[in-house]
């Protein structure tokens, strides 16, 4: 949104126009021979902003001359005898061609106050929304003889005809039937539930708060990205052109925003977050990054997996402030570890810029994982977690043998916290394997390939969905979901051969 206090220096533009009609040859003339009560009916016209300084309060990006920072046209005034001041209003297409409207899509109007004359006028900010540098309310500006409107060397108005209507390609809502978001008038719709934009009877009311922003300033991924750099391929930096994902959670709903986990990538170039976030803000429609976590390793993960290099797996929501993880071992071949372990962050705060913190030991641990040759024993790896109707909660999860567990609800800690046993207890329940005709079973020998379960229950039934085969090899990759149904939460799980 092009809010009031990003657009200080636009709208102080505006201001000083109000004093002039669209005939400046003799504006001076005319204002030397009408009674006061009149002067204000001069207060017409359209104009283009050119911008001739550009000063850090006002947020703008670009100090070219002659660099058109937007359109306005006065539509009305009134002279106030007791103040002997023009109160004036006006409307605004701003540089990025968009009308500033209402939620009724009514022309938003802007306010101030002028006195003095042509050459020596006096502007005041009546509602603050201009700011062009520490406590400045008071401006000057003067016409000059071309009939441009100077003010104080930082713009310059031009008049022009039918520049107003032509430049509007767009709108954008920054009031609220007349009255300006933040200020407690009025409802200010920040979720816009269905996606209109504007506000609705029957969607939340915000009068009372302020405007809500979506900038993330708590642990920036893209700051992270920002900083990335690439040695090879001539080096360059990671842009948004080369932003990847990877291991996406489910979308979760946070605060107003859609957003969901990825694993984290290499620990190089600059990057050290352990996973992500992303997030879609309101009024957007596509996902943007979020939050870098667990760049500060826990001290429990050098421990139970020495060879882990930094980067989290498979992230994945219980709720929207609780998030399982995998601490895999490292992908090369230069170490001993067989273990794999889940680890838990929780979240406090508001998003986008929650506060991460890791529960400081894993949730569960699988010593040998795919080392196993004995048995079917899973990494522990792709957790999801699942509630059921009667209160419990579960994690399935595993690589080539799927396998499920109880968590305590209270906690989100393992039931009582026992070792995998291959299932000899009844606290570890064997749910799947991969395909029989895997090629890495037929051909290499190794166990059939299964992974990212998931449990969903509809109804009376539980149904299992997990990946088979071989991704990330582009167009040879072989990986597909296959889903087995059961009457129970344990299985067995069934498809229909």
């Amino acid at each position: 949104m092009f809010s009031k206090s990003s657009s200080s220096l636009l709208v102080a533009f505006f201001m000083i126009s109000v004093v002039f009609t669209g005939c400046l040859d003799d504006a001076e003339e005319v204002e030397e021979t009408l009674p006061d009560e009149v002067k204000c009916l001069l207060i017409v016209g359209e104009y283009e902003i050119l911008d001739l300084e550009i000063t850090p309060a006002a947020g703008m990006s670009s100090g070219d001359e002659n660099v058109v920072k937007g359109h306005i046209k006065f539509s009305d005034s009134e002279y106030d005898a007791d103040t002997e001041k023009c109160n004036i209003s006006y409307n605004i297409v701003d540089a990025d061609s968009n009308l500033h409207v209402n939620s009724d899509n009514s022309a938003y109007e802007y306010m101030a106050e002028i006195s003095g004359n042509s050459s020596n006028m006096v502007i005041i900010d009546t509602d603050g929304s201009i700011i062009l540098g520490d406590d400045i309310e008071e401006y000057s500006g003067s016409l000059e003889n071309s009939g441009n409107i100077t003010l104080s060397g930082i713009a310059v108005l031009v008049p022009c005809d039918g520049c107003f209507d032509d430049a509007k390609k767009g709108e954008l809502v920054v009031g609220i039937d007349g009255n300006a978001p933040g200020e407690g008038l009025g409802c200010i719709d920040y979720e816009d539930e269905n996606g209109n934009g504007l506000y609705d009877s029957g969607e939340p009311c915000n009068d009372d708060n302020s405007p809500i922003s979506y900038t993330v300033t708590v642990d920036s991924l893209e700051a992270v990205f920002n900083k990335m750099y690439q040695e090879d391929d001539g080096g360059y930096y990671y842009t948004e052109d080369k932003w990847v994902i990877h291991d996406i959670s489910e979308i979760v709903e946070i605060d107003g925003m859609l957003m969901f986990g990825v694993t984290g990538k290499e620990q190089a170039d600059g990057y050290d977050c352990g996973l992500e976030t992303w997030y879609i803000f309101p009024g957007q429609s596509t996902f943007t990054p979020g939050q870098c976590l667990l760049f500060e390793k826990p001290t429990w993960h050098a421990e139970y997996v020495p060879s882990n290099d930094g980067a989290l797996w498979a992230p994945n929501f219980h709720g929207s402030h609780t998030m399982y993880y995998t601490l895999p071992m490292s992908n090369e071949g230069s170490h001993s570890d067989t273990q794999s372990c889940i680890g838990m962050v929780t979240a406090t705060g508001t998003a986008p810029n929650l506060v991460w913190t890791d529960h400081g030991e894993p949730i569960l641990c699988q010593a040998e994982g795919e080392d196993n040759n004995e048995d079917p024993e899973p990494p522990a790896l792709d957790p999801a977690i699942f509630t059921d109707d009667d209160g419990r909660m579960y994690v399935v999860y595993g690589g080539a043998h799927i396998w499920i567990t109880e968590l305590d609800p209270a906690t989100g800690k393992h039931i009582d916290g026992s070792a995998w046993d291959n299932g000899d207890s009844g606290v570890y329940t064997h749910l799947a394997n991969g395909a029989s005709d895997d090629p890495l079973y037929t051909e290499d020998g190794q166990d059939p390939w299964a992974e990212a379960p998931y449990i969903h229950k509809e109804g009376d039934y539980y149904y299992l969905f997990v990946n088979w085969y071989s991704c990330c090899q582009g167009p040879a990759s072989t990986y597909e979901i296959v889903v087995g149904r059961s009457s129970s939460v344990t299985g067995p799980y069934l498809d229909d051969t």
